[in-house]
């Protein structure tokens, strides 16, 4: 086998292995990466307009986790409103549980921010309609115990 031979192997299983990468987690990881900062501009809206005065919205907080590739997780949560976007079983998810609704979808690098959007308005909506029935959706007894003990 002559010198560019070889060479064109070597390459050539380099380009195979970058592909490959793209395949799995690891893309849904980059779609993950792509899409959180705009999903995390998202929940900061969504977390000032629920502390506007007199809405009671108790308390919530943003997570993200991210490394030298970009972001692989971001999370909103609060009393009864849970939405992720992360990896599962090797794609990327958005999910929200709220009010005892819940979706899950996956997202692809094509996803358009228009049904991102869609997706955080309906739990938003969930969540507030779930509030305004007055329907219970964590274990009180439970936040009793926590109370007691502090």
């Amino acid at each position: 086998m002559s010198f560019e031979e070889h060479l064109r192997t070597i390459v050539g299983s380099l380009a195979t292995a970058q592909r490959q990468a793209w395949h799995g987690e690891e893309q849904a990881r980059k779609i993950v990466a792509f899409h959180g900062p705009y999903v995390l501009r998202r929940f900061a809206d969504m977390a000032a307009a629920f502390d506007t005065p007199g809405l009671y919205s108790e308390q919530g907080a943003i997570f993200a986790r991210r490394d030298v590739h970009g972001y692989h997780s971001v999370e909103f949560a609060a009393n009864d409103l849970h939405i992720v976007l992360d990896v599962a079983d090797g794609e990327a998810h958005l999910s929200w549980l709220a009010g005892g609704d819940t979706d899950d979808r996956p997202i692809t690098i094509e996803t358009p921010g228009a049904e991102i959007d869609a997706m955080l308005l309906a739990a938003v909506s969930a969540y507030a309609k779930a509030r305004a029935a007055g329907t219970p959706t964590f274990d009180s007894s439970a936040q009793t115990k926590e109370t007691q003990h502090v």
